[in-house]
């Protein structure tokens, strides 16, 4: 089965909350497995955010914060490269090029380049997520909200057992 087609299988909306919960297990673990082999090869990676500072916090307060970013980070680096690709450029090559440079954007930003190899890899995760949603069919509600709950669910088991 080729690329194009597994994403064509666009999954219906009964199967959403399912594969949203799949998504979110697959991409934890594959970022914990990189972020585990960082860790133990004593790669040098930029310090974690202030776990003090999420500890004090309610949790309305984190999961509205979380929400906000993951709706941010969403648009800007799955819609907006998909959208270019899909729907101006008409190209699935292009859209595919262009998925791959915002995550390597969206990982380096995450800290620096050793968090290519993780928030980058995730970041493409999601990407495919977002075209096999509907994103591939130009649509945009559905594969933006699947992708932002997925997005949101992997950040929330990120930091849950810190808080916790």
């Amino acid at each position: 089965m080729s690329l194009k087609s597994w994403l064509l299988d666009e999954p219906g909306y009964w199967k959403l909350p399912i594969y949203i919960l799949f998504s979110s297990f697959t991409l934890l673990a594959i970022g914990i497995t990189i972020g585990s082999a960082l860790y133990f090869l004593e790669i040098d990676t930029p310090p974690r955010p202030d776990i003090e500072t999420l500890v004090r916090m309610e949790w309305d307060a984190v999961i509205s914060i979380v929400l906000v970013l993951v709706l941010a980070e969403e648009f800007f680096f799955r819609f907006l490269p998909i959208m270019i690709g899909r729907s101006l450029l008409n190209s699935l090559p292009i859209t595919i090029l262009l998925c791959l440079i915002s995550s390597i954007i969206f990982g380096y930003l995450h800290g620096n380049h050793w968090n290519i190899l993780v928030q980058g890899v995730i970041g493409i995760g999601f990407c495919l997520i977002y075209l096999k949603c509907g994103g591939i069919n130009k649509k945009i509600v559905k594969p933006y909200l699947t992708t932002s709950a997925v997005h949101f669910l992997y950040n929330i088991f990120s930091f849950a057992p810190i808080i916790l």
